[in-house]
């Protein structure tokens, strides 16, 4: 699937933008992308700006992730104001997910987080001005609860590389785990 340039606004939904649940095969990778020469924006106005869930062999290419442009803090809590960019997670897991050439920025949470997931590649993105708006100790890119879905003989499988990541502050204090102050 090719998208065009374009404004993508959210749906009436507090948990996700726009949530991809596809499978693909290890020689037919499932491709969503921004058309050649194009950068479509997605706008963030709730937890998950792109939700990729419970996925395996897709490929997210090539867009704007953004969130609000700094507006002022009524509540911290509060999903319009500290949701994720790119999320990668789900109950039974991801596996080979590709989250490539994507630039992601003013989320208030993670810019790009991937939990309970296994063959992770997050190549070429640029994250920043992130977590400013969360409470939870969020990241610019962020790995939790990693897992083994590959056979027992594979290791963990995350590449991380040549991503450009800056000015991702924690401006709360963390309320998880006990935390007060600012992580």
């Amino acid at each position: 699937l090719y998208v065009k340039n374009g404004y993508y606004t959210p749906t009436i939904d507090m948990y996700k933008n726009l949530q991809i649940e596809k499978q693909g095969a290890p020689n037919n990778y499932i491709l969503i992308a921004a058309f050649p020469g194009h950068r479509p924006t997605i706008y963030v106005a709730s937890m998950n700006g792109v939700q990729i869930w419970n996925s395996q062999y897709l490929e997210f290419r090539g867009f704007e992730v953004r969130g609000m442009d700094d507006p002022p803090v009524v509540n911290q809590f509060d999903t319009t104001m500290n949701g994720n960019g790119i999320s990668a997670f789900g109950n039974i897991g991801n596996k080979y997910i590709r989250i490539v050439d994507n630039h992601v920025h003013h989320v208030g949470g993670n810019g790009i987080g991937v939990a309970n997931s296994d063959q992770i590649l997050i190549l070429r993105n640029r994250v920043w001005h992130c977590t400013h708006r969360s409470d939870a100790g969020n990241s610019g890119i962020a790995i939790t609860g990693p897992k083994n879905h590959a056979p027992t003989s594979q290791p963990y499988g995350y590449v991380v590389a040549e991503n450009v990541a800056y000015d991702n502050v924690n401006t709360f204090a963390c309320s998880c785990a006990g935390y007060s102050q600012i992580t």
